[in-house]
């Protein structure tokens, strides 16, 4: 692809949402930030080395290298961000932005451009015409030590909605990519067209049929779609601005992605967002300092959805109580429906050190408990019959007690390697309340499971959080890798080892993600022993 129909590619996107008429008169609708070209491959190169892949880095180098030529990128800086900005109007026709390019030399970078055999014209007011050959050309100018580069019209070149790139391109120095996008700036008929957009292909799905969806997997599905267009059109009508950075600082090592959209003060989105914020799963009192794997899960569902879930449920239930084989999934489908009808989401898993082995606790929110627990009591004794006397020892319910809840125990195959270097222990301890279901898997599993059982709820805990740190997993890693000392060296006293992964209401609906570059590091040296 030539260079100029490159240029077309990448500029007319940016352009195509609608933008402000005056510089002055608002904040950019859409801005993209890169961080420079330098710090960009630095990162890149630094990233593939700590994998073990020094090979592949070298090969990235020389691939850029000969692509570059032995001038390189002449007359751009290396060394400042590049992006991009759009504006919109009110009316759809509206556009405005730029693609702004640092430059170190303005001769040095016309010189580029005719290396690449760009054909270009400069008018009286320094606006250079590019003719790209396609129906639309692009233009550019010098100014601010940036080249700023546009399609469509040049009123975007007008020195008076130029904006300067040392605000539009402000950003974290950590910063590898960063974007904003003012949705309270989008035109009313740019909502109406998406939103009947979305309306039209969920239109198409229900008068579609697919062999073998049966009515009330179609309603399921239907549903989402019908909950997700809702949600977009909430967010095109309240939302206020979406953001995303994603980033790595060589200093302290650190990766990071932060996503985050907020919402016009007072609408019901915002609304919604700050009541997310207050999310409080009953199983906060379970999140341990020190554990190797912390995980909470804590959403209701909409009623529409729920409903449709539900039906689907006792669609298949139907289904499986008509199927001898398959009566005993029946009755556990509708044991299981209460917590189903409820549309509440709660879990939350750990991974708990046990010397040189770990205990796994799982729970979750149910509704009926203990009519879920009767109703596994007369599954397992109807199963007891056809049992070797050597497999009921395996199994034994109300093996014991805490605060009144009977804990039931089971015994796993004991064949499993990994399960023996994971847990030390096969046995599972299982206990029901009317509100919850706990399982521990390990060697202290029984103490876990008491321990879960009779936890208060807690603080107020995200929409969703897993957490694991690779330096508690030590043992193991030092197994996997081949190398008994490989995790201490890389996390000096345990540090740096954590991977996080949050979603939390509040001021903003925001997504987060980060983890160190040792952790890296430690897996490409597992990959590579």
């Amino acid at each position: 692809m030539s260079f100029r129909k490159l240029a077309v590619l990448f500029v007319l996107p940016i352009l195509s949402v609608p933008a402000g008429a005056r510089a002055g008169d608002q904040q950019p609708t859409l801005v993209v930030r890169v961080g420079s070209l330098d710090a960009l491959l630095g990162n890149i190169k630094a990233l593939v080395k700590l994998t073990g892949q020094e090979e592949a880095a070298r090969n990235i180098e020389a691939l850029i290298q000969s692509k570059l030529g032995e001038k390189g990128l002449e007359g751009i800086d290396r060394t400042r961000p590049l992006g991009a900005y759009g504006r919109l109007g009110k009316e759809l026709e509206d556009v405005q932005g730029a693609l702004l390019v640092p430059i170190a030399n303005e001769q040095a970078f016309l010189k580029l451009l005719n290396s690449l055999q760009v054909r270009y014209s400069k008018d009286k007011h320094d606006i250079y015409t590019i003719e790209t050959g396609a129906p639309v050309n692009a233009y550019f100018r010098f100014a601010n030590k940036y080249c700023y580069v546009t399609a469509l019209t040049t009123d975007a070149l007008l020195p008076k909605n130029m904006l300067d790139p040392a605000k539009v391109l402000a950003g974290k120095p950590a910063s590898v990519f960063s974007a904003s996008l003012r949705i309270d700036q989008l035109p009313e008929a740019a909502k109406l067209i998406a939103v009947a957009q979305m309306e039209q292909e969920l239109q198409k799905f229900e008068e579609s049929k697919q062999a073998g969806d049966s009515a009330g997997q179609r309603a399921l599905v239907s549903a989402g779609i019908k909950e997700f267009v809702k949600s977009a059109a909430a967010v095109l009508k309240d939302g206020k601005e979406f953001s995303a950075d994603v980033g790595f600082d060589k200093d302290s090592g650190e990766i990071y992605g932060a996503f985050a959209l907020s919402a016009l003060p007072g609408s019901a989105l915002a609304n919604e967002i700050a009541g997310l914020g207050k999310n409080n799963s009953q199983f906060g009192g379970l999140m341990q300092k020190g554990a190797a794997f912390n995980s909470v899960l804590h959403f209701t569902m909409p009623d529409s959805l729920t409903k449709a879930l539900t039906k689907a449920m006792a669609e298949l239930e139907s289904d499986m109580r008509g199927n001898a084989k398959q009566a005993h999934v029946a009755i556990l489908i509708k044991a299981l429906t209460p917590t189903v009808t409820a549309g509440e989401i709660d879990s939350a898993f750990h991974m708990l050190p046990s010397g040189k082995h770990f205990t796994l606790v799982g729970a979750v929110k149910v509704k009926e408990g203990q009519k879920l627990e009767s109703t596994l009591r007369e599954l397992l004794t109807e199963a007891f019959r056809n049992l070797p006397a050597a497999e009921k020892e395996k199994i034994k319910l109300d093996a014991d007690s805490v605060g009144g809840v009977k804990i039931h125990r089971f015994i796993l195959p004991e064949d499993d390697p990994g399960l023996a270097a994971v847990l030390g222990d096969s046995t599972v301890h299982v206990a029901f309340r009317n509100d919850a279901v706990f399982v521990a898997l390990g060697k202290d599993g029984l103490a876990a499971v008491k321990s879960a059982v009779t936890a208060k709820a807690g603080a107020a805990t995200p929409i969703a959080l897993y957490e694991l740190d690779m330096a508690r997993l030590a043992p193991l890693l030092a197994q996997a890798a081949g190398n008994a000392d490989l995790a201490d060296k890389i996390f000096p006293g345990g540090r740096n080892g954590t991977l996080r992964f949050v979603v939390e209401g509040g001021s903003a609906l925001t997504v987060r993600f980060n983890t160190h570059a040792a952790v890296l590091q430690l897996l490409g040296q597992m990959k590579k022993n």
